[in-house]
């Protein structure tokens, strides 16, 4: 006589990884305005270079347009903290 099958189930826990990088913004002002591509070209993009005009970043967390020289664009960081802090 045969015993009975014993049929067992391994169930495996597929962990799904997340490869992506974080967004990171460098579209400047204006082609973010225009909605399209911005190749984030230092100190001016493409788009900006050929229509010759200022090429100005964008900060997120200011929500403003910012230079896109990092001397100019850290003191206006600064600037906009120290308003914050003084409005506490």
């Amino acid at each position: 006589s045969s015993a009975g099958a014993q049929v067992i189930i391994i169930m495996s826990k597929r962990v799904k990884i997340d490869h992506t990088r974080p967004a990171h913004n460098k579209a400047c002002a204006r082609c973010r305005t225009r909605k399209i591509r911005c190749d984030g070209l230092w100190p001016a993009c493409s788009s900006c270079r050929s229509v010759r005009v200022p090429c100005l970043g964008f900060d997120t967390t200011l929500d403003r347009e910012v230079p896109r020289s990092t001397t100019a664009y850290l003191e206006s960081k600064v600037s906009a903290l120290e308003e914050r802090i003084k409005a506490l």
